[in-house]
């Protein structure tokens, strides 16, 4: 379990908690998928709309989830098909706010 803050939020870094020293430039490096990721998104969003397809087939989503679900991904693969949709830089940890974003999109009416 990974060591948290004094004020009880996350690490700064994915490796804090369970690593003494921070990693090597050339494993940094590796683990940046960036650009892979922005490459990969639309086949992502096919994936996130089958699994959708899977927890609703198992019982675990309803019918309205499995609606919202589906807008909300359809939505994100048009910013992604369009180039609007906004792919943060930042470490891991920064990327609260697009998943927000997405969160959002998912939860009608809701904030």
């Amino acid at each position: 379990m990974s060591r948290r803050s004094e004020d009880g939020s996350a690490p700064p870094h994915l490796w804090d908690g369970r690593f003494s020293s921070p990693p090597s430039p050339q494993a940094e490096a590796l683990g940046r998928s960036l650009g892979f990721d922005v490459r990969l998104a639309p086949q992502d969003v096919d994936a996130s709309i089958a699994h959708v397809e899977a927890l609703h087939g198992a019982g675990l989503l309803d019918d309205e989830e499995r609606t919202r679900l589906h807008e909300a991904l359809r939505a994100v693969g048009e910013e992604i098909a369009a180039g609007t949709f906004a792919i943060s830089r930042a470490p891991p940890t920064r990327r609260r706010p697009p998943r927000r974003a997405r969160s959002a999109r998912m939860r009608p009416g809701r904030d």
